[in-house]
């Protein structure tokens, strides 16, 4: 067993990772597009080399003992949930820029909480209150409050994905409970792959970047 001191360290680390990866996906998305790939085609080449990085690490067998149902919720989550959240936040940079899509998509966390007081799953207490103030002053510190006239359209993605995001993560955790972490995630990441492979056939934007038409 590790120590505590080693777990905490471990996790805040992580966290750390996560935090400077899920931050650059807006930058990159704007590099990609703006060197004239599609955002589906980008989407659809993220989820899949992801789907299968994944897949090398893992034990792919291990999924036999995943009940059927959670293996078809997982996908679903992914393919549906996650696809179409990722979708709207990366599609929301044609109308407005990386940093009021960050300040509006990371609302999430009160919409989190404000969901949660609404399904009585989770109080809203005074010290949850000052946690989500002190969040978003955070956020707003480091990204700026969207001062400038921002695309309604813009705003509605991005509102529209943190709402989402905000709903998702109750039911991913519902659904993820008792499953080791790669699992679930490798199974999320197949969903997500297959919905924007799809999405990509239909609009004609599967190809490989610089090479030839896969279709």
């Amino acid at each position: 067993m590790e120590s505590s001191d080693t777990s905490i360290g471990r996790a805040t680390l992580l966290i750390v990772i996560s935090a400077f990866s899920f931050g650059s996906i807006s930058v990159l998305t704007v590099l990609t597009t703006s060197a004239g790939v599609p955002l589906l085609t980008m989407m659809a080449w993220r989820y899949v080399l992801g789907a299968v990085l994944l897949g090398a690490v893992i034990h792919i067998r291990r999924i036999s003992s995943i009940p059927r149902q959670r293996i078809i919720q997982l996908l679903l989550i992914g393919g549906v949930g996650q696809a179409l959240i990722t979708y709207l936040s990366l599609h929301a940079l044609e109308y407005i820029p990386v940093g009021p899509l960050a300040f509006l998509f990371y609302t999430y966390p009160a919409w989190v909480a404000l969901l949660a007081a609404v399904r009585r799953t989770e109080k809203l207490t005074p010290v949850r209150v000052l946690a989500l103030i002190l969040a978003l002053t955070g956020v707003t510190i480091m990204i700026g409050a969207p001062t400038e006239k921002l695309n309604p359209i813009g705003v509605t993605l991005a509102l529209a994905s943190a709402l989402l995001y905000s709903a998702y993560l109750p039911a991913l955790a519902h659904v993820q409970e008792n499953i080791p972490a790669l699992l679930s995630t490798f199974l999320l990441i197949v969903g997500a792959a297959i919905s924007f492979v799809i999405a990509a056939l239909f609009a004609g934007e599967l190809f490989v970047p610089r090479g030839g038409r896969l279709v």
